[in-house]
């Protein structure tokens, strides 16, 4: 099962069931929870769609400890430490990450982080992937990118990592074309020591606005990107894999980007993102209001999802009219619809698949 092939993932056995309930009518568990430790960083990325909502708010150890506690009484089945912020400037991230392992069905735990500090905790290597966002190709681009010198530096901490790692990792490279700095022509060079480093895979994706809505290029642009992708693609064999994020391949594909959505999102109500600044329905409206449909306090999360304030909420959603981008769940609530609607038909050719990647 490919690691972004996120329809083949709806047909694993546990995601079916909750589907089933959703089909049902009644409130699944969720099955996969962003959560974001903190919203502090430690770059200064002129890109970041979430610098309206960065500042010093992150949750405790003892916040921490009651969070994990709860997704282990509603059965979550993945964590995404990742974040408006950078999850490892959470100091008590460690403790966070013991209490998820501390049972035999602990949940998968993956990790998006800048890499900068990933030297400083020892139980990182358990985890089932990491990603790094790099998004440049040499100390120059980092640092114009980024506003702070230290690209050889998370060069060296995924170095390491890869040599102690029991689970993935991987390299994102956000392709950028701006007044401020281009990497367009440095994708290769960037995968190439993705995998001279030890990573499993590659992925690149495309940049987008504040609003989530791709930015324009021009054709001799894209060329230029096309021609970058496809010698990465050469790089990838049986131990390094390359991947083309869901936009970057509609603009390949067409030149431009595709914005039709379904008019319903049911990917709602088995993934979640939890902040420290409240619940919101998914990342892509991370800090904004009207997307808000609770307070994160540990304590009230369960009954906040099974409350009809958050269905109707959830209910409410049309992609067609309320999302002007191409969403990386697209397709997965097409699947979804198309899943239920042969469940409550009892059709036969539904076969799922054993549990191996819950990270939907």
């Amino acid at each position: 099962m490919e690691k972004f092939d996120l329809k083949t993932k709806l047909r694993q056995t546990t995601v079916l069931n909750r589907i089933a309930s959703l089909a049902a009518g009644n409130i699944p568990e969720p099955v996969a929870i962003d959560f974001d430790c903190t919203t502090r960083c430690n770059l200064s990325c002129f890109f970041c769609t979430s610098k309206n909502i960065l500042g010093e708010l992150e949750f405790s150890k003892e916040e921490l400890i009651r969070w994990a506690d709860v997704f282990h009484d509603m059965n979550v089945k993945a964590v995404i430490l990742t974040g408006g912020g950078e999850p490892l400037m959470n100091r008590n991230i460690d403790d966070f990450i013991a209490r998820l392992r501390d049972t035999e069905q602990h949940p998968g735990i993956g990790l998006v982080t800048n890499g900068v500090l990933l030297y400083r905790y020892t139980g990182l290597e358990n985890l089932d992937w990491v990603r790094i966002s790099l998004d440049a190709g040499n100390r120059d681009t980092f640092l114009r990118l980024k506003g702070v010198d230290c690209y050889s530096q998370v060069i060296n901490n995924m170095e390491q990592y890869n040599r102690v790692k029991q689970g993935e990792s991987g390299i994102s490279f956000l392709v950028i074309n701006s007044a401020e700095c281009s990497n367009i022509g440095e994708i290769y060079t960037a995968a190439k020591r993705a995998r001279n480093i030890g990573c499993d895979y590659f992925e690149i994706k495309l940049q987008f606005d504040d609003a989530h809505v791709d930015i324009p290029l021009r054709t001799d642009e894209i060329e230029c990107i096309r021609e970058q992708v496809l010698r990465s693609l050469e790089l990838a064999g049986k131990s390094f894999r390359v991947y083309i994020n869901h936009n970057m391949t509609n603009l390949l594909k067409k030149g431009t980007s595709d914005f039709s959505e379904p008019v319903s999102c049911p990917v709602c109500s088995l993934r979640t993102i939890i902040t420290p600044h409240g619940l919101y329905a998914c990342s892509y409206y991370r800090g904004n209001s009207l997307y808000k449909y609770g307070e994160s306090i540990p304590s009230e999360f369960r009954k906040i999802w099974y409350s009809e304030d958050r269905i109707k909420f959830v209910d409410q959603i049309c992609p067609y009219r309320d999302c002007h981008f191409r969403c990386a769940r697209k397709d997965s609530n097409i699947e979804i619809w198309k899943i239920a609607e042969m469940i409550k038909a009892g059709d036969s050719d539904l076969v799922s698949v054993e549990d191996v990647d819950l990270f939907i």
